[in-house]
């Protein structure tokens, strides 16, 4: 499994079906899934547009 996006995150990109070509977490935050340890620091999941921008999909604190 590649560190970054959880299953929530990726059920809830499938429930809502955003104009979306797919979801990303950048730089491998301590915490996120696959990059457990002794910390957790916050992170973000970006949203990935069809025309190459990113929003914000998810933040987890």
């Amino acid at each position: 499994m590649e560190a970054g996006v959880g299953g929530a995150d990726l059920k809830r990109l499938l429930a809502e079906r955003p104009s979306l070509v797919g979801i990303a977490v950048p730089g491998m935050s301590m915490g996120s899934p696959g990059m457990e340890g002794p910390r957790s620091d916050p992170y973000q999941v970006l949203g990935i547009q069809k025309a190459g921008g990113t929003h914000v999909f998810a933040s987890h604190p």
